[in-house]
């Protein structure tokens, strides 16, 4: 991006600034020896100014540390004849004292008087035993009899102590004195003189602070407290310079008699015994004096420069750029056809041939490009508008891949009226073939013009009969047309100016028509490009139609059958009250009517089975959707192919081939769920884990359907090691296998009810749990789910018959009582129910095992 702006701003400086190459080498030219010139005058200035900045450090730097110096040699030299007086005075009074008999203590009274106020004196006889305390050094030099001078430190505080010893008493007498109390020392007039005369330059001078910011020895402020001393930011230079101690500032200053602030820099040093500051320093403006020079004459050499090399470089940019600025001008007069004429057999002639060969190839590559721009426009727009109406026919059809919740007739409309916008249709209507009637299915017309039933009679009659002759129909001006008088009214009543229309064949016999209509006028040549589309969206619409026909018929067949189950029911239940009052008073027929209640168990089992057969009918209808569907999508791939000549023997085959593959399916479908419901009629070995199987693979759409997953699990101590994992062993019971298949169902029915029950409630992952296992001779059959488990007020009655806790139109309380008279009385075996601690319910069958045949 930055690299574009940039790139762009450089483009606009030579359109603009830069109108000819001679300019352009002037300028760069000119920048290139200015540029140099000005580098290298500040490269110069700097290495000068630097250099003399180091020279001017180093200077003050050597200032400073002799200043220092000589103010610690002159209280050295202060202070060790000082303590030299003190201690010869001492040791003078002692003797004297001891010479007229004078009291020890008095003498040491005296002795150990403090010559100045911070001083202090300890003394010690010959023997070294403290007489006096005071404050001494690590080891002091007693027992010499010269003065002896030491410098130590204590609690902060810098000490000077001298020591001595008295000739004839043998007296250790040591003076230690603050080094802080020779600060006077500075009020000699010679130490003072000699650190004024100190001078850097015109109006560099020495001075000294102590830590507190009072000003000791100063050529102008002395005996002042500069220590809040700060420049216009605020910042407070000398205490910077006390606290840092050791080093340089710079700082603005302006002493008294002076008009203007100007900038300086010191090089301090401190001097730890005293706490003072000593600093060498000198005006900035001073040192930079030379550098002032340096600009004067830089700045001289730049304007002579100016003057010399402006002419020269017009000179030499001139005599560059003439040719190319004649050449540039011929250049300007002619278009793209123009032909120069070469003067010159330089670089100049050589661009001049390749400027006619350039011309010749743009003419011929013009007219080829304009040719190929054109076509190619042509190509994007028809793939444009392809694109376009393809996505809209998509999303039309997703619209029907699955019906809303909205009514059937507003879908349709919908639809209409999407593909009205898309191909610029005003009206759409789809009309049902009667014999004595105009019956419409489906209409948008947002006119919304009255239709007479007699002229929209006729209407439909002609458009049928021409529709037998051919499937489509295309008017291109129905004012001009030569059809039918009436078919005309009836259009041009409506100010239609052009109609298409296509057959659609909902069932055999029952054939229905599809009419566009549009009020501005279409050519053929519109028609053809719309066509294809037209046929796609008649294809699509007939699909829906056709699938709203079979699920009507689907669901009259279960409204139907449900009928009949309620009256089976009904008198099931009548036949069952009366063998139970007959049973009261006839105990002497008991083995007559054993056989009779056998009966009537098989049909209790057939009535669970009938109340199930009802949503296994949702169930086949899922499972036959797919089916159905693809035996409509190869019809309708059969009439595109006829209409688009491609059908052969060997399109036939493979259509056929795949339609009686769906067949088939279709027809296992059917006699799986057949067979299901045909009662067992005697007893044979029944294979547990295939049976389980069998029954779950009936029931998967209804448990895939309600988003419930089944686990699967089966394990025999027979089983052999090593045998895949993915094959179960095989276990085998004896009884009536359809019975015990539909006991399996009525468990999973159970499961997956009480799920969908919770999953209204709480979002809870459904499950249902399956478990076949064989162990020392007896069969288990475990099912659990994920449901809300079983009351425990109806824990013990659920194996009642009629007892149930679910709806009158869901339930009618007989599945698990036959469940538990086909395991328990049919079969020999065992059925209970408990809840899981986890949550949901688990039923348990406990059936002997058989051995399969060998």
């Amino acid at each position: 991006m930055k690299q574009a702006i940039f790139g762009g701003i450089d483009t606009m400086k030579s359109r603009v600034i830069f109108t000819s190459i001679q300019q352009k080498i002037f300028f760069y030219a000119v920048l290139l020896f200015f540029g140099i010139l000005t580098l290298s005058s500040f490269t110069l200035y700097f290495i000068i100014k630097t250099e003399l900045q180091d020279r001017i450090s180093e200077q003050l730097n050597i200032y400073a540390d002799s200043l220092a110096d000589m103010v610690k040699i002159s209280v050295d030299s202060a202070s060790e004849q000082y303590l030299t007086g003190v201690l010869l005075e001492r040791s003078s009074v002692i003797e004297t004292m001891e010479a007229y008999g004078a009291d020890k203590n008095k003498v040491l009274e005296i002795a150990s008087k403090p010559p100045l106020r911070n001083a202090s004196i300890s003394i010690r006889d010959k023997n070294g035993m403290l007489m006096v305390y005071g404050i001494t050094g690590e080891a002091a030099s007693c027992g010499k009899s010269r003065v002896t001078t030491q410098r130590f430190t204590k609690n902060d505080i810098y000490y000077i102590s001298g020591t001595y010893t008295t000739p004839s008493q043998g007296w250790c007498i040591t003076v230690s004195v603050p080094s802080s109390s020779f600060k006077d020392i500075l009020q000699v007039e010679e130490v003072r003189q000699a650190i004024l005369s100190k001078k850097f330059g015109k109006s560099g001078y020495a001075y000294v602070l102590d830590s507190s910011g009072n000003v000791l020895i100063h050529p102008l402020i002395e005996n002042t407290n500069v220590y809040n001393a700060a420049d216009v930011k605020g910042r407070f230079f000398i205490r910077e310079m006390i606290h840092k101690k050791d080093g340089e500032t710079y700082y603005p200053w302006k002493n008294p008699g002076e008009t203007k602030l100007r900038e300086k820099v010191a090089s301090h040093r401190h001097i730890p015994g005293l706490g003072w500051i000593v600093a060498s320093s000198s005006y900035l403006d001073e040192i930079y004096l030379p550098l002032f020079r340096l600009k004067v004459y830089l700045t001289v050499v730049f304007f002579i420069s100016v003057i010399t090399v402006i002419p020269l470089t017009v000179w030499l940019s001139a005599s560059i750029t003439g040719p190319i600025k004649e050449l540039t001008h011929v250049i300007e007069k002619g278009g793209t056809n123009i032909r120069l004429r070469k003067k010159t057999a330089d670089e100049t002639g050589k661009l001049i041939d390749h400027f006619n060969r350039y011309m010749e190839t743009i003419d011929e590559y013009r007219y080829k490009l304009e040719q190929d721009l054109q076509d190619k426009l042509k190509a994007e727009n028809a793939l444009r508008k392809g694109l376009e109406m393809e996505k809209a026919v998509s999303d039309i059809s997703a619209s029907f891949i699955s019906f809303s919740s909205m009514p059937t007739d507003e879908i349709f409309r919908n639809a209409l009226i999407k593909f009205c916008m898309l191909i610029g249709a005003c009206r759409a209507a789809v009309y049902k073939k009667t014999p004595d009637r105009c019956k419409m299915l489906y209409r948008f017309d947002p006119s919304d013009y009255p239709l007479g039933t007699e002229e929209c009679k006729a209407f439909t009659k002609w458009l049928f009969e021409r529709l037998d002759e051919h499937p489509e129909l295309f008017i291109e001006s129905v004012w001009r047309s030569n059809e039918s008088p009436y078919a005309m009214h009836f259009l041009k009543s409506r100010r239609t100016e052009s109609a298409a229309a296509s057959s659609m064949s909902i069932e055999q016999e029952n054939d229905s028509v599809i009419l566009f209509e549009f009020e501005e006028q279409l050519n053929r040549e519109r028609y053809e490009n719309i066509r294809s589309t037209m046929r796609l969206f008649k294809n699509i619409f007939d699909s829906a139609m056709k699938r709203v026909v079979w699920e009507d018929s689907i669901k009259k067949a279960y409204d139907h059958l449900e009928r009949k189950v309620q009256e089976r029911t009904a008198e099931l239940t009548e036949k069952t009250i009366q063998l139970e009052e007959l049973s009261k008073n006839l105990e002497k027929r008991v083995h007559e009517e054993t056989e009779k209640l056998r009966t009537q168990e098989q049909l209790l089992v057939q009535q669970s089975k009938m109340a199930a057969m009802g949503e296994m009918i949702g169930s086949i209808a899922h499972q036959w959707r797919q089916p159905l569907n693809a035996l409509a999508l190869l019809i309708q791939d059969i009439e595109e192919a006829h209409f688009c000549n491609e059908i052969t023997d060997k399109y036939i085959t493979s259509s056929v081939s795949d339609a009686m593959r769906q067949i088939n399916h279709m027809s296992a479908t059917i006699d799986d769920f057949r067979n299901f419901f045909k009662p067992s009629k005697q007893k044979t070995k029944i294979n547990v884990p295939d049976a389980v199987l069998e029954v779950v693979s009936l029931m998967a759409s209804q448990i895939s359907n309600n988003a419930i997953s089944v686990d699967f699990k089966c394990s025999s101590h027979r089983e052999e090691d090593g045998e895949s994992a993915s094959v179960h062993p095989a276990i085998y019971i004896n009884g009536y296998s359809n019975e015990f298949k539909h006991v399996i169902m009525n468990i999973l029915n159970n499961a997956k009810d009480e799920i969908v029950k919770v999953k209204e409630t709480e979002q809870k992952t459904g499950q249902i749990s399956i478990n076949v296992s064989a162990e020392s001779g007896l069969v288990k059959i475990s099912v659990k789910d994920t449901g809300g488990g079983i009351a425990l007020e109806f824990i013990d009655r659920i194996f009642e018959p009629y007892f149930t806790t679910k709806n009158p139109e869901k339930g009618t309380g007989i599945g698990l009582y036959m469940a538990k008279v086909i395991i328990e009385n049919n079969m020999g075996g065992k059925l209970y129910a408990r809840n899981r601690e986890g949550g949901g319910a688990e039923f348990i069958i406990e059936v002997s095992e058989t051995m399969p045949d060998v």
